[in-house]
């Protein structure tokens, strides 16, 4: 099998995984890998991080150029993924919470004014 190692460079550029990789050329990766070191010296695997790493540091770069030309949303992306920042939600002390409670609408009713049960009727069924 001959492979194209530029179109499988280009593969690992766009960050497809080296599984897809195999599945586009329509292999198993022990082929690709016994190809791999004797065509490029190298193992399969190596092959692949120096070039998707290449893929990585071109979308940091385009997303770098995104935040600088005034993108808000890839800066707060950016400063949160690269440098910590992060959203804090505490409230002032100034600020009281709110506090809410639910009571339930029922009449109590005191000992000395409770229902005299002897004038209840009762209904008993018939055997």
């Amino acid at each position: 099998m001959v492979f194209d190692w530029e179109k499988i460079k280009q593969y690992a550029y766009i960050q497809c995984t080296q599984i897809e990789i195999t599945y586009l050329l329509d292999c198993d990766i022990d082929t690709i890998n016994a190809a791999c070191k004797r065509e490029n010296g190298v193992e399969f695997s190596d092959f692949y991080k120096i070039n998707a790493e290449g893929g990585k540091a071109s979308l940091r770069r385009q997303m770098f150029k995104t935040a600088m030309s005034g993108s808000v949303p890839m800066m707060i992306w950016l400063s949160k993924n690269y440098m910590n920042m992060k959203e804090n939600w505490v409230l002032p002390e100034s600020i009281a919470p709110i506090v809410m409670a639910y009571t339930p609408n029922v009449k109590v009713i005191p000992i000395d004014e409770q229902i005299d049960d002897s004038n209840i009727i009762t209904i008993e069924s018939e055997p």
